[in-house]
């Protein structure tokens, strides 16, 4: 069965395309201009097909807050947490998290800016990331709002085991 679920959850993460871009404008090193083919799910909100500037402060390290806009910057649709993650090699991929069940949308794991080995990966509320964990039998990294302690990190895996975030 999981077989199957990891195939149907493959097949939905081919389903949304992204072409990450860096977008025009003074602060190019921290925007991307995303681009969804589908409905697709960031921590509060779900992001209609079309494009987005994901613009991220430019603190290095820790937590980072990310503003997304639509397309042309004239509204901001959603600000949200991030953490710094890395990959092998530099590509020019945005990185999803795939989900298998037909009415949620795909959730955004994180992405890379165009030929850099370390992106950005989203933080979910503890709610969210255990659905999203659960759905698609991946590790998701959240807020610890259980704890008491909301600026906390904690990793949930699919079964809503939760771990300190960076000791796995």
């Amino acid at each position: 069965m999981r077989t199957h679920s990891r195939l149907l959850g493959t097949l939905a993460a081919v389903a949304v395309l992204a072409a990450p871009s860096p977008t025009r404008g003074a602060d190019l090193d921290h925007q991307t201009t995303l681009t969804f083919a589908a409905p697709i799910e960031v921590p509060g909100a779900t992001l209609q097909p079309g494009a987005y500037v994901f613009e991220a402060a430019a603190e290095p390290g820790g937590r980072q807050p990310i503003k997304i806009y639509n397309s042309d910057r004239s509204k901001l649709i959603a600000t949200v947490d991030a953490v710094s993650m890395k990959r092998e090699g530099p590509a020019d991929v945005a990185q999803y998290r795939p989900t298998i069940l037909g009415s949620a949308p795909t959730a955004l794991k994180g992405w890379f800016r165009p030929n850099a080995t370390t992106g950005y990966q989203l933080v979910y509320s503890a709610r969210e990331a255990a659905a999203i964990a659960n759905r698609t039998d991946e590790r998701v990294i959240a807020t610890d709002m259980e704890g008491g302690n909301p600026a906390q990190l904690v990793v949930i895996d699919a079964v809503g085991n939760r771990a300190p975030y960076g000791s796995a």
